[in-house]
């Protein structure tokens, strides 16, 4: 099992700025004055068990699947798996984003980030996953068929 942990100058960002509890019980979303211009933490605790497989099954849309378990520290807000670019080599090597995006009904504590793609390319190599500044995750994609 693969685990991600990222540096504290993240955590310290992300235990100010990403939930205040005004109340008892309640948390609210992160709060846009806090932001730096120079650099953008990334808003979760941790990330692990990352997986990514192509699955070519014949009689299928190729479909490229990425998922991950991300920790949340507030109500309301969840993790956002985006395509972003597939790298200029063969076999091309995919780059997603992370993001805190809100979404009705989500809990804090651990949450599924999933993206799911129609492929692009006959197989991939790599997944780069980019969370704030940082790279958050590198790895091997599956090929299935």
């Amino acid at each position: 099992m693969k685990r991600l942990h990222f540096g504290l100058a993240s955590l310290a960002s992300l235990s100010l700025a990403a939930c205040a509890a005004p109340e008892e019980g309640t948390t609210t979303p992160p709060d846009e004055s806090t932001k730096s211009e120079e650099s953008i933490p990334c808003p979760f605790a941790e990330t692990k068990d990352w997986k990514s497989w192509h699955d070519t099954m014949p009689g299928s849309t190729p479909t490229l699947y990425i998922t991950g378990t991300v920790t949340v520290g507030c109500d309301g807000y969840g993790p956002t798996l985006t395509f972003k670019s597939l790298d200029k080599k063969l076999p091309p090597n995919v780059n997603v984003e992370l993001t805190l995006t809100e979404q009705e009904g989500a809990v804090a504590g651990e949450q599924e980030a999933r993206c799911e793609m129609e492929a692009a390319a006959p197989e991939y190599d790599m997944m780069k996953i980019m969370c704030g500044d940082e790279v958050g995750f590198t790895g091997k994609i599956d090929q299935t068929s």
